[in-house]
C-alpha cells in the first residue's frame, strides 16, 4: 500500500463535562531491539479516515443464525471460538454502545492502535505456517480475562529503537498467515464476509467454519425457495401450493460432504495436504486448486492484523482503560469493556484496512 497522507477520527459530539483524560502517550513503543537498521521515514503508513463508531458494519447477519444442523453442529459451535467474531453479551444489550465516555475510549484507543499496527506491519515478516500445526490460544473470553495486563510494547516485545545516525534499530515481529474459507477463495467478492468476520489459523478451524456457516439450506425443488429449517421446507413442500420454476440450487456442503470433511482429514497430514482434501470435499472435480493462505494483497493485511491483536490486544486494552481511570472508577462493567473494547477495536482496525484496500 502506498504512502497516503493521514488525517484524524472525528471527535465525537458529547458533553465536556464528562471525565476523558488525554490518550496522548498511554501506549508505549520504546525498548531494546536488535536486528537489522531501517530509517524511520520508511515507515509505511495507513491514513485513518473520519468516521463514527457507534455502529459498524460488521454485526454479524441473521442469515447466519437459526441452521437447524444435527447434534454434531451443536458441539462444533462451541469449540470454534475462533472462527466469529461474535460480539460480548454488553454490546447486545447496547450497553456500552450508548455509553458516551466509553465510545470516546474506543474512538481513543483505535487510534492509537491502528498507529500501532502501521509501525507493525511496515517491518513484519509473515509467512506460510509450519505443515504441522498447534492450536492457537483462543481469543481472550470472561473467565481469561486479566485486567492486570500491560501492552507488551511496555514489557518484553518491542519494534524498534533509536540507533546511531538516526536510523532505527528493528526486530522484525514474526507470524504466519491465516487460512481461506474455500467459498471465498472460489469467490471472493460473493464471500468477503469469510474474510472480514471470521478467523482461520488452523484447518480445524477452515473444517469446522463450512460446517458451522456453509451447510446447504434445506430448499423446494418444486420453486427453489430456501428455508432455515427441514421442518419448513417439508411443510412448504407438502403443500403442492408453488409454483414449478427453474431450479436454481443453493450454495454449500450437504450432509454427505459434511461428514466427509471429518472422515477424510488426518491431523497427520500436511496443511497443503489438508486443504487438498477439503477443497476436494467442497468443489468436487475441480481441477484448480487455490493456495489456502491470505498472502496477498488486502487479505494478507487483515491476516497479519488479526495476528497482531491476537498477541497485543489484551495488554493494550488493558493498559489503555488503566490510563484513562476506567478501572479506578468502580465502573459495573469494567470486564464488559475488556471484553467489548477487544472485539470493537478490532473490527474498527479492520473496517479501515478495507477502507484502504479495496
Amino acid at each position: 500500500m502506498g504512502i497516503i497522507h493521514r488525517t484524524h477520527f472525528r471527535r465525537a459530539t458529547i458533553n465536556q463535562s464528562l471525565p476523558y483524560r488525554s490518550v496522548q502517550g498511554s501506549l508505549g513503543s520504546g525498548g531494546n531491539g536488535s536486528g537489522t537498521y531501517r530509517d524511520r521515514s520508511q515507515d509505511s503508513r495507513f491514513p485513518v479516515r473520519r468516521r463514527r463508531f457507534q455502529n459498524s458494519y460488521l454485526t454479524p447477519s441473521s442469515e447466519e443464525d437459526g441452521q437447524d444442523d444435527s447434534e454434531e453442529n451443536i458441539n462444533e459451535s462451541s469449540e470454534d471460538e475462533s472462527c466469529c467474531d461474535v460480539r460480548a453479551g454488553a454490546i447486545k444489550d447496547g450497553i456500552l454502545l450508548n455509553d458516551e465516555r466509553f465510545q470516546l475510549i474506543r474512538q481513543g484507543l483505535s487510534q492509537q492502535i491502528l498507529e500501532r499496527f502501521q509501525a507493525f506491519i511496515a517491518i513484519a515478516l509473515y509467512s506460510a505456517p509450519p505443515d504441522y500445526q498447534e492450536l492457537p490460544g483462543n481469543s481472550p473470553s470472561e473467565r481469561t480475562w486479566q485486567t492486570e495486563s500491560t501492552c507488551p510494547s511496555e514489557t518484553t516485545e518491542n519494534y524498534d529503537q533509536e540507533g546511531h545516525d538516526g536510523l532505527v534499530v528493528v526486530s522484525p515481529p514474526r507470524g504466519h498467515f491465516r487460512l481461506k474459507c474455500p467459498f471465498y477463495a472460489a469467490n471472493p467478492e460473493k464471500y468477503r464476509c469469510c474474510l472480514v468476520k471470521h478467523d482461520l489459523p488452523t484447518m480445524d478451524n477452515v473444517i469446522k467454519h463450512i460446517k458451522r456457516h456453509h451447510t446447504k439450506p434445506s430448499y423446494c425443488p418444486r420453486c427453489s425457495k430456501v428455508f432455515h429449517t427441514v421442518v419448513q421446507c417439508d411443510q412448504h413442500i407438502l403443500k403442492r401450493a408453488c409454483k414449478v420454476q427453474d431450479l436454481i440450487k443453493p450454495e454449500g456442503v450437504n450432509r454427505y460432504q459434511r461428514a466427509r470433511l471429518t472422515k477424510r482429514d488426518s491431523r497427520q497430514l500436511s496443511n497443503i495436504r489438508r486443504w487438498e482434501r477439503i477443497h476436494g470435499t467442497v468443489f468436487p472435480g475441480m481441477e484448480s486448486i487455490p493456495s489456502p493462505y491470505l498472502d496477498q494483497g488486502g487479505e494478507r493485511v487483515i491476516s497479519i492484523a488479526r495476528d497482531f491483536w491476537r498477541k497485543e490486544g489484551q495488554g493494550c486494552v488493558s493498559t489503555f482503560l488503566q490510563s484513562q481511570d476506567w478501572l479506578s472508577t468502580g465502573e459495573k462493567h469494567d470486564k464488559d469493556a475488556h471484553i467489548a473494547l477487544y472485539k470493537l477495536v478490532l473490527e474498527d482496525l479492520i473496517e479501515e484496512i478495507i477502507h484502504e484496500c479495496w
